[in-house]
C-alpha cells in the first residue's frame, strides 16, 4: 500500500494496560498531542469493558466498549484529538482565578475540570462548561500568563470506565 504524503503517519507506538475502573490508561506526552488506539483487548471476557476520553478532571464520552464475552474488538482505529483554544486577538491575563477569557468560538465543548495548556505554559483549568461555539471560557488560569490570540490544547487522556482487565496498543503522533 503507498500512502501519500499529506498523511500524518504517528511514530511511536505503545501498549498500556490497567485492571481498575476509574485508571487512566493512556495519557498523550504532552497537550495537542493526538492519540490513535489500534487494538483494544478485554483481558476479563466476563465483564463489559469501557474507555473514555478525558481532557483534565472531568471524564467526556465513551470511544470504545467491548461487551462481555468478547476478547479483541476494534474495526478500525479511533482518532482520539485534544480540544483547541483560541484567546480572543485582545485578550491576554495574568495567573489568577475566577476569570472569564473572551476566546475564538470553540471548535468542540468543554466540560468542567478540563485543563487547557497554552503555549507560554499557563495552564487555564474550566469551572463551568462552555458549548462548541461558545466565545468564552471560565476558570482559574495557573502557571504563567496568556498572552494575545494565543493557542491552547487540552492533553489527551482515556480513562478505564469499568472494572475489567483493559490493553490497548496506542500510536502518538511525534
Amino acid at each position: 500500500m503507498i500512502l501519500t504524503n499529506k498523511i500524518s503517519v504517528p511514530r511511536t507506538v505503545n501498549v498500556a494496560s490497567s485492571t481498575s475502573a476509574g485508571a487512566t490508561l493512556i495519557t498523550a506526552p504532552s497537550s495537542g498531542k493526538n492519540v490513535t488506539l489500534v487494538d483494544l483487548i478485554n483481558g476479563d471476557g466476563s465483564n463489559m469493558a469501557t474507555l473514555k476520553e478525558k481532557h483534565g478532571s472531568a471524564t467526556a464520552d465513551t470511544i470504545a466498549q467491548i461487551p462481555a464475552g468478547g476478547a479483541i474488538a476494534l474495526n478500525a482505529p479511533i482518532l482520539v484529538s485534544p480540544k483547541k483554544v483560541v484567546l480572543d486577538a485582545g485578550e491576554s491575563s495574568a495567573v489568577a482565578s475566577g476569570l472569564e477569557l473572551e476566546t475564538d468560538s470553540l471548535e468542540a465543548a468543554l466540560k468542567t475540570g478540563d485543563a487547557i495548556t497554552f503555549a507560554g505554559g499557563g495552564v487555564f483549568t474550566l469551572t463551568s462548561d462552555a458549548a462548541a461555539g461558545a466565545n468564552s471560557i471560565e476558570g482559574a488560569l495557573t502557571v504563567a500568563a496568556v498572552g494575545l490570540g494565543e493557542k491552547g490544547y487540552t492533553t489527551v487522556k482515556v480513562d478505564v470506565a469499568t472494572s475489567t482487565k483493559f490493553t490497548a496498543t496506542y500510536m502518538v503522533e511525534d
